[in-house]
């Protein structure tokens, strides 16, 4: 994680007003990226530019000042536990059974962004794990700050802090997200980046001067959904290590409690060999197992497809992209980067010749056509590798289906959270989608 550093500027009530840098410590200046600050201001209603260069912020979030949150847990307080009790707590605001919000998928999603956003973990405040800024005196233990370098005064006031600024004002849209039970960590982290798409919501975190609203919507949309996406990736490999990390003053990732005490686990977790724990298994909807992202590590069959198309997210979309000997595309990108574009049909014909040796060379014509390397399925029948063609023309891959959505990798024109490139998508199964399965040399199929 790299410091803050520059200047904050905040633009209110046509009054621009510079704090520099030197006001804060370079702890409290964290930040993932070089000049960019990461927090989403107050939810100010007035301000008038103050003495020595101050803001001073006359009122922010409108909530019941005796609003409290009452959890009963005893310390050591770690992260996942939080994350659960703040999900439980936006469930009860937004009168939703907690079982909509607390899914593995949200508390993943949760803890991922708290790693982004660094609070408590690499600055010193307390309990405010996503840098929150609320002016709510009574749940505070240090000044309130603006831009979210602030201290809650226990764990359940923390919990009722951040609570409230998931369900009410600007960022509502995040509450919202987390109490829709399908939704997956993916879906989580494109709410909280793309503020745009719920009216009256801002930016939790912006980069640029708030004053360019296009360079904010950038911003969201390109550098702060990928530290968001690249953070969801480092918590699934390492979920025991951050879920367990002590929360409270003066604790800074230094501290972890026993992975038993975990309710969830990350398959991928390179760290959760061994895992004794019994609340997880018990937590699970055994359809969502059966439904979830497969792990790539030692995957099998043909889920290697859909394994190996991932590692090709966030290749730039190009069309007619490996649609030539596969060979001469893999010898021309050695290194996976935006210059090595894909389209829909290429991104398949690269994956399979990576898993299988065989060279495809097709289109999303000739796939439907292919009866050799291809054979159509029904859609009770999916599963991970698989491909989807949800309309004329297109094609994905399938990674796993909840109900009836169908999550898929592809390289797509238009699909959040990734446009113009490969990466992560969703679609809503109908009657005439068609999907195929790989049956060529190699398979098992």
């Amino acid at each position: 994680m790299m410091k803050r550093i520059g200047w904050l500027l905040l633009v209110l009530s046509f009054c621009l007003i510079s704090v520099p840098a030197s006001a804060l410590s370079a702890k409290d200046r964290h930040s993932l990226y070089t000049d960019s600050e990461y927090y989403w201001g107050d939810q100010v209603k007035t301000s008038t530019c103050g003495a020595n260069g101050t803001l001073d912020i006359a009122t922010a979030v409108d909530s019941p000042a005796n609003s409290t949150w009452n959890s009963g847990e005893q310390p050591p307080y770690y992260l996942e536990d939080y994350v659960i009790n703040i999900l439980k707590d936006t469930a009860q605001k937004l009168k939703v059974p907690e079982s909509s919000a607390v899914t593995q998928e949200h508390v993943l999603a949760l803890v991922a962004w708290a790693y982004a956003e660094g609070g408590n973990i690499a600055n010193s405040g307390a309990f405010n794990i996503w840098n929150t800024g609320i002016n709510r005196q009574d749940l505070l233990s240090t000044a309130h700050s603006a831009s979210g370098l602030q201290s809650f005064k226990s764990f359940d006031a923390g919990v009722e802090g951040n609570a409230i600024s998931l369900t009410q004002g600007y960022q509502s849209r995040i509450g919202k997200a987390v109490t829709q039970p399908n939704n997956t960590a993916k879906d989580v982290m494109h709410a909280i980046a793309y503020y745009d798409e719920t009216a009256g919501n801002k930016a939790w975190a912006w980069g640029p001067s708030p004053n360019d609203p296009q360079a904010v919507l950038t911003f969201n949309h390109t550098t702060y959904i990928g530290s968001l996406l690249s953070n969801l990736s480092s918590t699934e490999k390492n979920y025991t290590n951050r879920a367990t990390v002590v929360l409270g003053p003066g604790e800074e990732n230094d501290h972890h409690v026993d992975a038993s005490k975990l309710v969830y686990h990350s398959t991928n977790d390179a760290t959760a060999a061994g895992f004794t724990g019994t609340a997880q298994a018990a937590s699970i909807d055994a359809n969502d197992c059966a439904s979830s992202s497969p792990a790539c590590q030692g995957a099998s069959g043909n889920a290697r497809i859909l394994c190996d198309a991932k590692r090709y997210d966030p290749v730039s979309y190009v069309w007619g992209g490996a649609h030539g000997p596969a060979a001469d595309w893999v010898k021309n990108c050695p290194t996976i980067g935006p210059s090595c574009g894909l389209d829909c049909s290429g991104l398949v014909n690269i994956s399979v010749y990576d898993v299988y040796n065989v060279d495809l060379q097709e289109n999303t014509d000739s796939e439907l056509s292919d009866t050799t390397n291809w054979k159509k399925i029904p859609f009770t029948e999916v599963q991970p590798g698989d491909l989807i063609h949800p309309h004329d023309g297109h094609v994905e891959i399938v990674d796993h289906i909840k109900g009836d959505t169908i999550y898929t990798m592809g390289a797509h024109t238009d699909k959040y959270p990734q446009p113009r490139q490969v990466g992560p998508s969703q679609y809503t199964y109908s009657s005439g989608m068609i999907f195929q399965r790989y049956i060529g040399k190699g398979s098992n199929s």
